[in-house]
């Protein structure tokens, strides 16, 4: 546990950076767009350094929510291919699955 003052941006900074060295995709989430912002800023030199700016994406809760709901495409756009076109079975599972590959 990191209380207040002690460093938490760091810590993540670096973390993040390690991560996206192993090619992973890093989201740092928080509840601020303030501190994102601030957090990001003070970090992308260090991400750009290391190649690795492309892999760290800094956001809020709801940013996040976004991009994992829209990952597939447009929900907007799939929920209303689900209300007008109805479930699409999969070949084998009896599971319904909406229109989209996994």
């Amino acid at each position: 546990e990191v209380i207040t003052g002690e460093g938490k941006p760091v810590v993540l900074g670096i973390s993040a950076t390690i991560l996206a060295l192993f090619n992973c995709e890093v989201s740092c989430v928080c509840y601020s767009s303030y501190l994102n912002n601030r957090d990001y800023r003070d970090f992308s030199g260090m991400f750009e350094t290391f190649g690795v700016d492309g892999r760290v994406t800094y956001g809020t809760i709801n940013d996040l929510c976004e991009k994992l709901l829209n990952s597939r495409g447009n929900l907007r756009e799939l929920v209303i291919d689900f209300c007008v076109c109805g479930v699409k079975q999969s070949g084998t599972s009896d599971q319904p699955t909406l229109g989209i590959s996994r």
